[in-house]
C-alpha cells in the first residue's frame, strides 16, 4: 500500500533541484530508530519525505542530500 505524504517540499541547501535529472527519483531510507522505511522524493522545488516529521527538514532528506552532494 502506498504511503500518504502530507509533508511539504523542502528546498535543498546543496543541490539545485529545478530541472535536475533525478527529479521524480525516490530513495527508500530505513529509519535507524523504528526500522520503518520512508520514501524521499526529489521534486523541482526540493525534497519531501513520507516520515511523520513536521517541524522542518527531516534527517532522512538531509541524509539523501549529503549523499548526493558527496557524489
Amino acid at each position: 500500500m502506498a504511503k500518504l505524504n502530507f509533508n511539504k517540499v523542502w528546498k535543498s541547501d546543496f543541490i539545485n533541484t529545478k530541472g535536475h535529472h533525478l527529479v521524480g527519483m525516490v530513495w527508500p531510507i530505513k529509519s535507524a530508530r523504528t526500522g520503518e522505511v520512508y520514501d524521499i522524493t526529489m521534486h523541482d522545488k526540493g525534497f519531501d519525505c513520507t516520515c511523520p516529521a513536521w517541524k522542518g527538514k527531516c534527517k532522512h532528506i538531509k541524509f539523501v542530500e549529503k549523499k548526493l552532494n558527496a557524489a
